[in-house]
């Protein structure tokens, strides 16, 4: 579910000469991001377990499985923390030390065109 929505979001926000550039971008970091991780969740089993019993297994997937958790965590506060907020666009748009003007409604532009 979150695949798509990141997509959308990073597609969305470039200009649409620049979508091949982004997707490729974005691709290339999603594969590296699931490299990594795979990698990091396999050390920390292989640091923490094995494969010969049950509970080596066990305990090898614990930490591995929190690690994971710790990523995942770390990527949603990453992701709340680069949010882009969306600004009125025009002559209504005041800068710092101007008096705000009243903007009528759907006079906010959206990235990607739409209202």
């Amino acid at each position: 579910m979150a695949i798509p929505s990141v997509s959308a979001a990073g597609l969305n926000s470039v200009s649409p000469g620049s979508l091949g550039k982004a997707a490729g971008v974005m691709n290339t970091t999603q594969q590296f991001g699931a490299v990594f991780g795979i990698a990091i969740a396999t050390t920390v089993f292989n640091a923490h377990g094995s494969l010969t019993s049950a509970a080596s297994i066990v305990s090898g997937y614990r930490p591995a499985l929190a690690a994971c958790a710790g990523m995942s965590a770390l990527g949603a506060l990453t992701a709340l923390g680069i949010r882009r907020t969306i600004r009125p666009s025009g002559p209504a748009w005041h800068g710092p030390g101007e008096r705000p003007v009243p903007l009528p409604a759907g006079s906010i532009s959206r990235p990607g065109g739409s209202r």
